[in-house]
Parts: C-alpha cells; sequence; structure tokens
C-alpha cells in the first residue's frame, strides 16, 4: 500500500495524492482514471519521492514541494513538470513541508533552512527568513490574507507592515503540525503531541484541547490533519 502524506482537490475537481515513497498520484475526476507520476531519469520527471505539499494556483499548475527533491511545478494542461533546484541547504536537499501562494509569491516553509519566498512567475527568491529555529512544519492564508508560520516550536503571524513575526505565546512551544481555518474564521492548529489549539484571531484567545480533559473526547495528542464537511462538524486525524 501507499502511505499518503497529502490531499488536495484542484479547480477542476481531480483530487492531488501526495505519497511517501511513491510520488505523486491524480485522480482524474472527468476521465474516471489515475495518472501516477513518479520520479524517473527523464527531464520531464517529477524530483523527489515523498511528496509532502501541494498547492494549486490560478494558470493551470500545481506546485509540488517534497521532502527529498525540492520544488516542482505541474502545467495540468501540457502535463509538463518544471523542476526548481535554487533551493539549497548544508545537507544537500530542501525538505519542503508546506506551500502558499500569496499574491503571486510562493511561500516555502523548509524542516531545515527556513522560510523562502519565491516570485512564482519568475522563479526568482525575493526572501529568506530565519526562525529560532528554521524547522518549519506548516503554513497558512487565512481568508483576511494573514499568513501564519508553525514550527517545531511554536505559531508565528506575519506583519506584513513591519516585516516581520509575531510569536503566538499563549499557543507556546508547541510542534504545529497542521493549520485550518473553519467557515467561522477560527484557526485550528494540530500539535504533534499536544493536542490542538483552537484560535480566536480576533480576539487573540487560545483555547487548547488534550487527551487529559475527557469532555472532548480527543484519542490522541498526535494530530495530522482536519476537515470541516458541509454540516460545519469537523473531522480530526
Amino acid at each position: 500500500g501507499r502511505k499518503v502524506l497529502c490531499l488536495t482537490k484542484d479547480n477542476e475537481g481531480d483530487i492531488w495524492i501526495g505519497t511517501f515513497y511513491n510520488g505523486l498520484n491524480l485522480w482524474m475526476e472527468r476521465e474516471h482514471n489515475y495518472l501516477l507520476i513518479y520520479e524517473n531519469p527523464s527531464d520531464n520527471s517529477i524530483k523527489g519521492r515523498i511528496v509532502r505539499s501541494i498547492y494549486p494556483d490560478e494558470t493551470g499548475g500545481v506546485w509540488i514541494g517534497t521532502e527529498d527533491g525540492g520544488l516542482n511545478r505541474f502545467d495540468i494542461s501540457s502535463r509538463q513538470m518544471q523542476k526548481y533546484d535554487i533551493l539549497s541547504t548544508t545537507n544537500g536537499k530542501t525538505d519542503i513541508q508546506a506551500l502558499v501562494l500569496d499574491n503571486g509569491v510562493l511561500w516555502i516553509a523548509t524542516y531545515d533552512d527556513g522560510l523562502y519566498l519565491m516570485n512564482a512567475t519568475t522563479g526568482k527568491i525575493l526572501k529568506h527568513y530565519g526562525f529560532p529555529c528554521d524547522r518549519n512544519a506548516s503554513l497558512l492564508k487565512t481568508s483576511d490574507g494573514e499568513i501564519l508560520v508553525g514550527t517545531i516550536h511554536g505559531l508565528y503571524s506575519y506583519d506584513r507592515k513591519n516585516d516581520s513575526f509575531k510569536y503566538f505565546e499563549k499557543v507556546g512551544p508547541s510542534f504545529i503540525h497542521t493549520l485550518m481555518q473553519d467557515s467561522n474564521g477560527s484557526v485550528w492548529a494540530g500539535t504533534y503531541g499536544s493536542g490542538i489549539c483552537y484560535i480566536n484571531l480576533h480576539s487573540g484567545n487560545v483555547h487548547k484541547i488534550t487527551t487529559r480533559d475527557s469532555r472532548y473526547g480527543l484519542t490522541s495528542d498526535f494530530i495530522t490533519s482536519f476537515y470541516e464537511d458541509s454540516s460545519r462538524r469537523l473531522w480530526v486525524t
């Protein structure tokens, strides 16, 4: 079997599936068929076998971040893969954990080399940000345009005016593994070992949910994903 790391639906209703050592899988809804995209010696191959993040853009492409091969972009209409070798780290690879597009700028969160901002059209790196710990795990652009960065030591929000990052003290030094905004505008931060942090961005209030509080029925403090269904129920894995 294939270990699935991420799932994303694009604007056409197709499902993109990132796997652990099995590359990129695509379910094409209209054709009712699978397209399997593996790393191979051809020029049109994806680079990397561990697909951690998938982010469709508005120009018919899908950005693909891998742990072992850096950044790729797949053009859906031409089925051409473009590889970006502009990122480098001391260990010779770029471990990409999360991607977000913001007004033509691709935010790239890496696990060992901080945060990069890249012009999505030209591929030029615009900025690089370091954190007290450069191990980033998650990104979220909220409905208000705020950028949140989850690291293994807590949560940060980007201050556009001052080009700086603010640390969420109330969340504390938790490994922020996944981020999601619900239909009410609240943010859910899933941690790796510390349960869930429910964040009201307007008031700044943070409510923590862990297995120690039996009222909520949480069965594990290691959270991997959230999903809100059409009935506004939140599913947690």
